[in-house]
């Protein structure tokens, strides 16, 4: 990607509500919201789900 972007703005670019990626992720939706607006840092294992979901590196992704 070459330029880092935020978790929200993967799940928009990808037409993906809060809603569907907390179901695809296996978490609730106050989860993801925590991780867009809180900057709650997600588990390593949720990371791994979201990089291979949105097809990212961990170096091309800010979490907060």
């Amino acid at each position: 990607m070459g330029v880092k972007v935020t978790l929200k703005a993967l799940r928009a670019n990808n037409n993906m509500t809060q809603p569907q990626l907390a179901e695809k992720l296996g978490v609730s939706v106050s989860t993801v919201q925590s991780w867009e607006n809180k900057g709650v840092q997600p588990r390593a294992d949720q990371i791994a789900k979201l990089l291979n979901l949105f097809h990212v590196n961990f170096d091309d992704v800010i979490f907060f």
